[in-house]
């Protein structure tokens, strides 16, 4: 197995336990609320990056299929690593245009369920080459 999807899955227990606080919605007087990512958050977001799962393609055109599978979180477990590549990479640039996109990642479990199907694929990959 690759060591930087190895390490991306060393955070599946945190994704998989449900009482991780991802982030903090802060809201400071006078200023726009905004998300403050927890370290967990953004290590979890770093080790994405390494498992190679940002990609550079047209996210935007695909924010209607980003949203579909935000929406139905169990369709992310049929996914391919095409598709898992382009949900990543939706979730977290339309984080930098609408705060609290990535936040909503984790919190429906679609980063879980990403990590998860990560899972599946490599293990299902090893055993063909063996």
């Amino acid at each position: 197995m690759d060591d930087a999807i190895a390490k991306l899955l060393r955070h599946l227990p945190r994704l998989q336990d449900g009482s991780v606080e991802w982030a903090t919605i802060k809201s400071p007087p006078g200023e726009f609320l905004y998300v403050e990512y927890s370290r967990e958050a953004l290590d979890v977001l770093d080790a994405l990056g390494h498992a190679g799962l940002l990609t550079v393609f047209d996210w935007q055109s695909w924010s209607a299929d980003a949203e579909a599978f935000l929406q139905h979180v169990d369709r992310i477990a049929l996914a391919d690593l095409g598709t898992l590549r382009k949900l990543v990479t939706a979730i977290v640039r339309a984080d930098r245009f609408s705060e609290g996109t990535l936040l909503r990642g984790f919190e429906t479990g679609a980063i879980r369920a990403i990590v998860e199907r990560l899972q599946f694929l490599s293990a299902s990959s090893r055993e063909r080459r063996e």
